[in-house]
């Protein structure tokens, strides 16, 4: 027996080119809008963390800002405290100084009146 081998006509490649052609942009299409899925879903993942590291950050940077911002005020109060002890220990050295100055024109006149002048 003789077996038929039919062989296809040109119609016939080029209805089954374009078919593969069809089926062939369809999964390209396909793999794509997955890729842009992915990638659409990636993005959000990344802002959501970024977001959330920014909102820490700033968590972080307000909290040291606080701590530093106290410790400037308190080490102001120290400070401000010691100037003024040192200023009034100033007024109380020079109010010292006032009264030996005043206590020694005392003690010379006092010397000029008891004492003969030296020829």
């Amino acid at each position: 027996m003789d077996e038929k081998v039919t062989k296809p006509t040109i119609e016939t490649v080029l209805e089954r080119m374009n078919a593969m052609e069809q089926r062939l942009g369809e999964r390209i299409d396909s793999t794509e809008q997955r890729m842009i899925d992915r990638i659409d879903a990636t993005e959000q993942r990344l802002g959501d963390r970024i977001t959330s590291l920014d909102s820490s950050v700033n968590e972080r940077i307000e909290a040291s800002e606080k701590r530093v911002s106290e410790r400037v005020t308190a080490f102001e109060d120290r400070l401000s405290t010691r100037l003024d002890r040192i200023e009034g220990l100033a007024h109380a050295a020079r109010g010292e100084v006032l009264d030996l100055r005043a206590d020694f024109r005392d003690l010379r006149t006092q010397l000029r009146e008891h004492l003969p002048a030296l020829p």
